[in-house]
């Protein structure tokens, strides 16, 4: 087991979408995004044995806790606004179930979808660069599945491990002031806007850096291609503009097509990043 470039925590899980199931999960969009960027890269995740889309990881090294059941969500749109029904939550994962050569990983991506990652997993990592994906820590269900947002009491104590903080404007009622906290903790913080970009809280200045226009056909997985392209790029450049341009670039791609199959190459996203400098010279 060789240690990852990159390394992906949460759950891979199935999406219902109009009565298919397709693969979903962050940690399945930051994965594959970082495999398409050329990093050796690796998961822990939890899913059950039957699990229908393991070969879509080819070469990415997989940890897997067993668990009898597989997190799924039905995720539905209304004028854009996305709601979900989750049915079965996996096994959490601990700091126990992190490989302890993984722990060297040059890039960390803890990214929970149903409050999967426990807290103390973020210690595990003092000499990685480490990104967090908020939106599964702010998720709690009904009965029924009925997905609900919920306060993060711990934010504070995880955030001040993190070398970058990324979430949508959508999972919160008041996402610029949140951010504005958590800035006081950790070194940047983004909040996804969809089509018009990446609000950047960094530790002198506020900055804007818009997207990349395109045509949108599912919009599902982009924040994560985005945090996992941010991320790749600012260890190759440790400047978070230039790296939320590169990651807008790549979030670009999945927005055109379904599910995963979008997510590019990086041929394919130093291409576009041209065309964006190009256009923005032009502006």
């Amino acid at each position: 087991m060789s240690v990852p470039d990159f390394l992906a925590v949460g759950h891979l899980c199935c999406d219902l979408v109009n009565g298919r199931r397709i693969l979903g999960g962050s940690a399945s969009y930051a994965s594959l995004t970082a495999r398409g960027l050329s990093r050796h890269t690796g998961i822990v995740t939890s899913v059950s044995r039957d699990f229908p889309f393991l070969d879509v990881f080819k070469g990415i090294e997989i940890r897997n806790i067993d668990s009898t059941t597989t997190t799924t969500f039905h995720n539905m749109y209304r004028n854009g606004v996305r709601e979900q029904i989750v049915s079965g939550v996996a096994t959490s994962i601990s700091s126990t179930h992190i490989p302890p050569r993984w722990t060297d990983a040059d890039i960390v991506y803890l990214c929970p979808i149903a409050d999967e990652v426990m807290p103390d997993v973020i210690e595990s990592f003092p000499r990685s660069l480490v990104g967090i994906g908020v939106q599964g820590w702010l998720r709690e269900w009904d009965e029924r599945g009925r997905v609900r947002r919920k306060e993060w009491k711990n934010a504070r104590e995880v955030v001040r491990h993190a070398d970058a903080v990324v979430y949508s404007e959508l999972d919160l009622d008041e996402p610029y002031a949140f951010a504005s906290e958590l800035a006081l903790f950790a070194p940047i913080v983004i909040v996804t806007q969809a089509s018009r970009g990446a609000e950047l809280f960094l530790k002198d200045r506020r900055v804007h850096v818009p997207a990349y226009r395109t045509e949108e056909v599912d919009p599902t997985g982009a924040g994560d291609v985005f945090a996992a392209a941010f991320l790749v790029r600012f260890k190759e450049c440790d400047d978070p503009i230039e790296a939320a341009q590169f990651a807008c670039c790549a979030a670009s791609f999945v927005c055109e097509k379904e599910g995963t199959s979008g997510i590019p190459t990086l041929e394919q996203v130093l291409e576009r990043k041209k065309r964006y400098d190009e256009l923005r010279r032009q502006s």
